[in-house]
């Protein structure tokens, strides 16, 4: 399942193995499966890269230490640990205060330019 939501096939015997051990972890929940997919497919980290950083990152990843319903929580945590942990300081400090604010008042125009992509910001000298 992992590998059709990347959209490919394992790439090497060592990368199938990962996705298995990846699979697994998650419990096989699909939507556990396809947010991790989908993040691994923006980062373009390996998943055996991945998998190493999410089992480093906390011990509740033991197999059989959560329920279900926890590991889909942690697996979401653990993406977005990951993710943050690659920002830059700016865009860490932006999504503090866009946290604190109401999001139905916050107009994606800030964040998209009449070319439909991510404005680019420089830093005042």
């Amino acid at each position: 399942m992992l590998f059709e939501y990347l959209g490919r096939k394992p790439t090497d015997e060592k990368e199938e193995i990962a996705g298995g051990k990846l699979s697994e972890i998650l419990g096989g929940l699909p939507l556990a499966i396809a947010t991790i997919a989908g993040y691994i497919n923006e980062s373009g980290m390996p998943i055996a890269q991945f998998l190493d950083e999410m089992k480093s990152s906390s011990k509740a990843w033991q197999i059989g230490s959560l329920s279900a319903i926890q590991q889909y929580e942690k697996s979401l945590e653990t993406v977005f640990e990951i993710a943050l942990k690659e920002l830059p300081e700016e865009a860490k400090t932006l999504l503090n205060i866009l946290c604190l604010l109401n999001p139905d008042y916050i107009s994606e125009d800030l964040f998209i330019t009449d070319k439909g992509e991510a404005p680019t910001y420089r830093k005042e000298e």
